[in-house]
């Protein structure tokens, strides 16, 4: 959680997240998901480790085309190599599930912002920059806190 409190902050305040700050919170992830592997589902620490690493690589890579080929057709940034070093971290430290919410929290929440700040500035939307680090900082509070009570809402049945 302290992680992705720095992350926020750092998003927010520079619109960067600093590597170290994405890296070890990677680390972190990795290292507890084998003193947790139930977290990952997993039975043992090598199972548990291994599983993390594999949701880390696995959402990472994904992110890492998505920026690639935002990049390619959009002629832009659409999403900061920060930002795809704290959604492989939150797969790491949260499981694929836990991640999976992160990223559609994230994705929804700064959408809405997106949308109310261009409409309240009156500017296109396409103009508007906002850190996405701060949704995704929200995301992982939220499935911390909240994670067990969110699997039993119908829309998520597939994060049981």
């Amino acid at each position: 959680l302290l992680f992705a409190l720095g992350a926020g902050y750092f998003d927010f305040r520079f619109l960067t997240i600093p590597h170290q700050i994405s890296r070890s919170a990677l680390i972190a992830g990795v290292v507890l998901s084998g003193g947790f592997p139930v977290v990952q589902g997993g039975d043992d620490c090598l199972s548990g480790t291994l599983f993390a690493l594999i949701a880390a690589a696995l959402y990472g890579g994904a992110l890492t085309l998505y920026r690639k080929l935002g990049k390619l057709f959009c002629r832009r940034e659409v999403i900061g190599g920060g930002d795809v070093q704290m959604v492989a971290a939150s797969a790491a430290l949260l499981g694929w599930k836990g991640a999976f919410f992160v990223l559609l929290f994230a994705a929804a929440a700064g959408c809405a912002a997106g949308i109310a700040l261009a409409a309240f500035r009156r500017r296109q939307l396409k103009k508007v920059r906002l850190p996405l680090g701060v949704f995704l900082a929200a995301g992982i509070f939220v499935w911390c806190f909240a994670g067990a009570f969110i699997v039993k809402i119908p829309f998520f049945y597939c994060l049981r």
